[in-house]
């Protein structure tokens, strides 16, 4: 064996002696996120990033939307029609405006709460039900 071929052999035994880094395993939606960063890359004429770079964008970028969603107010876009007053529910539970808008708004689990609070015939019309506040405002 000369010289170079001794050196390709200790190459390739310290290739496969050398451990391999297992795949990324990316959630469906890390993979979708993935490929825009990746479009984004290509659009700007960039080299792409490599795939571990790509892991910790998306892991930094879901850190920081739930950082966000814990930190942000639930937004208060749901409205309570009450069957039985044939009317909506007024801001902080107090009134019954026929205008909608007038009427209260409510997070999503605050609409749930109220809704769920009461019982109804499982035939029957509930006592009150809740509506999106575009749907409810739609001319």
């Amino acid at each position: 064996m000369n010289s170079r071929e001794a050196e390709v052999f200790e190459e390739d035994q310290k290739r496969r002696s050398t451990p391999r880094r297992s795949p990324l395993r990316l959630t469906p939606k890390e993979r979708e996120a993935a490929l825009l960063i990746a479009k984004h890359y290509l659009d700007l004429n960039r080299t792409l990033v490599s795939g571990d770079e790509v892991l910790l964008v998306m892991r930094a970028l879901r850190d920081a939307e739930n950082t966000v969603s814990e930190t942000k107010e639930p937004t208060r876009e749901w409205l309570i029609w009450s069957n039985e007053h044939r009317a909506w529910w007024g801001p902080n539970n107090a009134g019954y405006p026929k205008d909608v808008h007038k009427a209260g708004r409510y997070t999503l689990a605050e609409a749930r709460s109220i809704c769920s609070s009461r019982s109804w015939d499982a035939h029957g019309v509930p006592p009150e039900t809740m509506i999106h506040e575009i749907e409810a405002t739609r001319v």
